[in-house]
């Protein structure tokens, strides 16, 4: 009987890890739309299908016309932005890790662990 359980105690183990070692993959294309800084009303992210986006403050009286333009990739649940620099043409490079991706709200940190909190507004 010991080693029964002995086994089915190891087998359990051996799945739990196998388990939840799989990382997480978010679907890019979930990300498509307009999102608001829950932290910063006002502040509005598009992520468009062709991936690219841009980022405007209302609150700052900035519209989307104005909008900071960026490219974007998200893989697995890395997500990088490069945000266009317009008199030189080059881009800075911002990237996040994904930690909640769902059809109402988007989390992600940074390097230093500040957590970004957005909800879809389109």
């Amino acid at each position: 009987m010991k080693k029964i359980f002995s086994l089915f105690a190891s087998m359990l183990a051996i799945l739990l890890l196998s388990t939840s070692c799989e990382p997480v993959a978010y679907d890019q294309f979930d990300m498509v739309g307009v999102w608001e800084n829950d932290d910063k009303p006002g502040e509005f992210w598009r992520y468009r299908s062709d991936l690219t986006g841009c980022t405007w403050d209302a609150s700052d009286d900035i519209s989307e016309d104005e909008a900071q333009e960026f490219t974007w990739t998200l893989e697995v649940k890395t997500l990088t932005q490069i945000h266009i620099i317009e008199i030189s043409g080059g881009g800075i490079p911002k990237v996040y890790t994904v930690t909640e991706l769902t059809s109402s709200s988007l989390v992600y940190e940074d390097s230093f662990g500040n957590s970004y909190y957005f909800s879809r507004v389109e």
